[in-house]
């Protein structure tokens, strides 16, 4: 027997229980926004934007991985903006007015970051098991 067909046992094996049992494609627990907008009922479910399947469910976790990492990368870029901006106000405190514009573009740019950051987590599709954590997480 094989490598080739070791592998293609295993995956008719997999098909067939797919196609014989019910498989839980989205997590019983999710945040609100997920369970709002990919949920069973969700928004985009009703609208047959993204209907629930495994194939889309495999581009929804694409999509996942992809938004957690900007939002990973975003928080960064906000979290030194933020030191940035603490920085100048110190300056802006012992009297280099100069600096007032950039202070408040930075306050700006802080904000915007910080809710675009935030935006991604919330809004990214559920994982495919939600795990359960006691204590704070």
């Amino acid at each position: 027997m094989d490598l080739y067909s070791q592998s293609n046992d295993f995956l008719n094996e997999f098909e067939s229980l797919i196609d014989n049992e019910k498989v839980q494609l989205i997590p019983d627990k999710m945040i609100f926004s997920q369970k709002l907008i990919w949920g069973e009922r969700g928004l985009l479910r009703k609208t047959g934007i993204s209907k629930l399947s495994i194939e889309n469910r495999e581009k929804e976790l694409i999509l996942r991985e992809k938004m957690l990492k900007a939002h990973q990368i975003i928080g960064y870029v906000t979290f030194a903006a933020m030191i940035a901006q603490g920085i100048i106000g110190g300056k802006l405190y012992n009297g280099e007015n100069d600096l007032y514009d950039t202070h408040k573009d930075l306050g700006n740019f802080v904000t915007a970051s910080y809710f675009v950051g935030a935006s991604l987590s919330l809004l990214a599709p559920p994982p495919l098991v939600s795990k359960e954590i006691k204590g704070l997480n």
